[in-house]
């Protein structure tokens, strides 16, 4: 059975990660002048590296290399067709890595539940028209928060097939499936789609909103939890596409 494992991680990085950077990682790191984007920059590689390490213990933390993919997506070398995948997302306060054990896509995306967010405008330009009129009738607050998830899974679902979201958050489109709940669109684009997808949404440490998908034709994968004590996670909804 394939896993996916999401790795979480809150407050400053460990000073020791920087050993596990490459040059070019590192040179990149020593440049940046914001302490939080720092800080995020290297939690994620590290959390990148210790999780492609686990699932293949072959290859120490150290030993991995990154190159990006046409849009941007960055991916592991040695990178064997039967390799492990990762993806990487942060937001003030957390960042989350997923790693795969084999060769499934997986995206992740998280963002802080209090976000102040124009979400009617927002949704107005991006997303598609059902999702918009799914918004319509509910109070602003309850639209906001379904703003939020919505946009996750989008964009989870996106940098899993490594497409970016430019032009493509409106395709990438759900539609009500129930109380609170969505499934994926059934004219979703062929080339978005592909293969089956499945999605985890849920809340971590109270205060963050975060959804991962997996685009995989295998059996249902296993999501595993590393995360800190101090970092309670619960899932509302985990569902097919």
């Amino acid at each position: 059975m394939t896993d996916v494992r999401l790795y979480l991680h809150v407050g400053a990085p460990d000073p020791a990660w920087t050993d596990l950077l490459g040059s070019g990682e590192r040179k990149r790191y020593e440049g940046m002048t914001h302490e939080a984007a720092r800080g995020a920059f290297l939690a994620g590689r590290a959390l990148a590296r210790l999780g492609l390490s686990e699932a293949h213990p072959g290859t120490p933390p150290g030993g991995w290399r990154f190159q990006h993919g046409p849009h941007g997506k960055p991916y592991a070398t040695p990178n064997r067709a039967d390799g492990p995948r990762f993806n990487i997302a942060h937001t003030t306060g957390l960042v989350t890595c997923v790693v795969s054990s084999g060769p499934m896509k997986i995206g992740v995306d998280v963002e802080r539940a209090d976000r102040p967010v124009s979400h009617r405008r927002l949704a107005a330009r991006y997303f598609d028209a059902r999702e918009v009129e799914s918004l319509a009738g509910l109070d602003d607050g309850e639209a906001r928060r379904r703003f939020i998830d919505l946009w996750l899974l989008k964009e989870s679902w996106l940098k899993a097939l490594g497409i970016g979201i430019a032009g493509n958050l409106g395709n990438a489109a759900f539609v009500p499936d129930g109380p609170d709940r969505y499934c994926v669109a059934p004219d979703c684009p062929e080339e978005l789609r592909g293969s089956d997808v499945r999605f985890w949404l849920g809340t971590a440490a109270e205060e963050f909103r975060l959804a991962v998908a997996v685009v995989t034709r295998a059996a249902d994968p296993v999501l595993q939890i590393h995360a800190p004590g101090e970092v309670p996670i619960s899932w509302e909804r985990a569902f097919g596409g």
